[in-house]
């Protein structure tokens, strides 16, 4: 190796015999580094662990209010339900008493004024004494319509109400005294149900006459004198 400054030789050393400079010797390259490797931590002894159970959690309760609240509403609802059950049996007992009441006087009290009552009169009229008894329970109370049923069709030995246990009574005459073609004509008439030909005997006979009579009574049927169409037909 040559020395920089003088050219001199110098051999190994690390200053120039000639001239006495110093002289930098080349480092060896480092020797490349070897990893070092930690030896293995001795292994732990593994301890079996006991799994642990969660906790259950109940589910959250209703918060429970006042006995006293609880109790009134139960007093409460009571009452509603009694009074419903009390406003229904009301008006149920209403209605029972409003049907099983006999009609009212409003309904219709004379011939005329309700055709299922006018057929029962004029049948009773006719001797049914059946009829005679339905129309009696049929009829409003104390109305025409009742009164003439009681009398099972103007006969003496009515009994109200129970006009069926009486003899049938005998069905007009259609035998007409005789001696006058027009008032015959009109008796016979009359007694098949020509309530017209009543009133028009009652009004021509004589006064007092047997034809007169028989007329006055729609042919033995109803003392209607003079209104046998009116209050029959």
């Amino acid at each position: 190796m040559y020395c920089k400054k003088c050219g001199a030789l110098r051999g190994a050393a690390s200053f120039c015999t000639s001239c006495g400079k110093r002289l930098d010797l080349p480092q060896p390259p480092p020797a490349p580094s070897v990893p070092v490797t930690p030896p293995p931590a001795p292994a732990m002894p593994v301890t079996p662990t006991t799994a642990v159970p969660e906790p259950v959690r109940e589910p959250p309760r209703a918060r429970r209010g006042d006995p006293r609240s609880r109790s009134r509403t139960g007093l409460i609802m009571g009452l509603v339900v009694g009074a419903l059950v009390l406003t229904g049996f009301t008006a149920g007992a209403i209605a029972w008493i409003a049907n099983d009441s006999p009609p009212t006087a409003a309904e219709g009290t004379t011939f005329g004024s309700d055709p299922v009552l006018d057929a029962l009169w004029v049948e009773c009229g006719q001797g049914n004494l059946e009829s005679c008894d339905g129309l009696y329970y049929d009829s409003p109370l104390d109305s025409e319509y009742q009164e003439y049923a009681a009398t099972c069709g103007n006969r003496d030995d009515a009994i109200a109400g129970w006009c069926g246990t009486l003899v049938a009574a005998p069905t007009p005459s259609s035998q007409a005294p005789g001696g006058n073609p027009v008032l015959d004509f009109l008796w016979e008439a009359c007694a098949e149900a020509d309530f017209q030909a009543c009133d028009d005997l009652y009004f021509e006979a004589p006064g007092g006459s047997i034809y007169e009579e028989f007329g006055a009574t729609c042919g033995d049927r109803a003392e209607r004198a003079g209104r046998c169409v009116e209050e029959l037909s």
